[in-house]
């Protein structure tokens, strides 16, 4: 084949010699922004997998501070009053309030005197709007409630179980305990109260009424901290 005019065999040499080393420059250019890219890619995924573990972490940590406050409120009773009555006690031994407090229980109440005495069971439900902080609640069963449909008719408890509770905490969660067990799934509590409403319709209890407190003695927990 005839060679181009002007164009010698060393010529043709060189200029492959330019397009090859131009390619190749251009070739480890784009590997190391490929290199980059990637290692850019690798960092943020790992800062991701970083922040979610903090945001999890915070989360955690969160959760486990509302549920310690959660764990300090407490309901129970006692016979200490003698004659078979019993006192009723409400504790909050958290520095925050809880709302919106109702406390579900069941008594043996005494009605009449002397010769006219009689017994009765029945269902029964109080509750406080607020619960404040660093607090104890002591209810005489023998004439710290009574029937809010009833004002003048005092009601004596000679014994009390106590059967659920539900409050909110301080960021506005809803808490339940039923049987014992605080959770903030509302199953179990839903099926206590079909259970006692089925109850109170096939007649198991001489009556179902909502309570209001007429007075109460009020003091402080020996342990109130949180976390």
């Amino acid at each position: 084949m005839a060679e181009t005019a002007g164009e010698t065999p060393g010529g043709r040499s060189a200029s492959r010699w330019r397009e090859i080393i131009k390619h190749t420059i251009t070739g480890i250019t784009a590997l190391g922004i490929f290199g980059a890219l990637v290692f850019q890619g690798v960092g943020t995924y790992l800062q991701y997998l970083v922040s979610r573990d903090q945001l999890a972490q915070s989360t955690e940590e969160n959760d486990d501070r509302l549920r310690d406050q959660a764990s300090k409120i407490a309901v129970w009773a006692t016979d200490t009053l003698g004659n078979g009555r019993v006192e009723i006690h409400v504790m909050n031994r958290s520095l925050g309030p809880v709302y919106d407090l109702t406390i579900d229980i069941e008594g043996t109440s005494l009605h009449g005197e002397h010769q006219a005495v009689r017994y009765g069971y029945g269902v029964y439900d109080f509750g406080f709007g607020t619960l404040a902080p660093c607090t104890l609640i002591m209810i005489s069963g023998n004439d710290g409630l009574y029937r809010s449909a009833k004002p003048k008719e005092k009601l004596k408890l000679i014994g009390v179980a106590i059967e659920a509770l539900e409050f909110r905490d301080g960021v506005g969660r809803r808490w339940y305990q039923t049987g014992g067990e605080l959770t903030q799934d509302d199953a179990e509590h839903l099926k206590y109260g079909e259970r006692r409403t089925t109850a109170i319709q096939d007649g198991e209890y001489d009556e179902r009424a909502s309570l209001s407190m007429r007075k109460v003695k009020t003091g402080k927990p020996e342990d109130c901290t949180e976390k």
